[in-house]
């Protein structure tokens, strides 16, 4: 439990990090950048996840942790 707070924490902390450093002028484009990026991982992120469930419903065997893997990788890019 405690590790899964840390990686809810973690992105609201590394997006305070980047306007840190950031110039004020250029913050609202960095965070209109992240949401963006975001988006367009939670778009491919479902299609995504369900392609790699269909393909080992039918028969091809891939492990289900590459599953969890991949739906992490799309979710937090």
């Amino acid at each position: 439990m405690v590790i899964w707070g840390f990686g809810e924490g973690i992105e609201p902390v590394l997006q305070g990090l980047c306007a840190f450093f950031v110039n004020s002028s250029y913050t609202g484009r960095m965070f209109t950048t992240i949401t963006t990026i975001n988006g367009v991982a939670e778009l491919i992120g479902g299609p995504l996840m369900a392609s790699l469930v269909l393909i080992q419903r039918n028969g091809v065997v891939i492990s289900e942790g590459f599953c969890f893997f991949v739906s992490g990788v799309s979710h937090h890019i």
